[in-house]
């Protein structure tokens, strides 16, 4: 290790169908660490091509959490919503193969979670706590979800983000 306090153990490794391996942690890179979520090869080495749309706080670090990688590829990730780069109203987000924000996933499971951008409140907590992708491509995400009627639990979102009313 480098002594910078910023490079940390992951917290969280998931073997994607791929075989690559992703991991939620601070690494060595030749332009400084590399933090937040990044992707190895199989043999180990960091994937430059996976540059997921965190952005990083003051201390240089960025914060997830909860996280999974779906059959498909993609990763669904929970953040506090000051962290995240691409649009300051996500806290739930899916990442295509590159790292790039799934616009369309996300801000389907934003309205269903948080309810449509405009009727949310200027300032709202995101409160995710667990994010498990299911085989079936469905994902159940855990946390306090004001437009389900539920202050706290756990619902299932289908494919697109939208909710599976059906999960009770």
């Amino acid at each position: 290790m480098t002594g910078d306090p910023r490079i940390s153990a992951p917290s969280r490794v998931r073997l994607a169908t791929d075989g690559s391996i992703l991991i939620d942690s601070a690494i060595p890179g030749a332009a400084g660490p590399r933090i937040g979520l990044s992707r190895l090869n199989e043999e180990g080495t960091v994937d430059q091509r996976f540059q997921p749309a965190l952005s990083q706080t003051d201390d240089g670090t960025a914060r997830l959490d909860a996280w999974d990688v779906q059959p498909d590829g993609h990763v669904v990730a929970a953040a506090p919503i000051r962290f995240v780069r691409q649009r300051a109203d996500y806290c739930l987000l899916r990442f295509d193969a590159d790292g790039t924000n799934d616009v369309a996933y996300s801000e389907a499971a934003m309205d269903a979670l948080y309810g449509p951008a405009g009727s949310r409140p200027a300032a709202f907590g995101c409160s995710i706590g667990h994010v498990t992708a299911l085989a079936s491509g469905q994902v159940l995400v855990e946390g306090a979800f004001p437009s389900t009627g539920m202050r706290q639990g756990v619902v299932r979102l289908n494919g697109d983000g939208t909710l599976d009313s059906s999960y009770r």
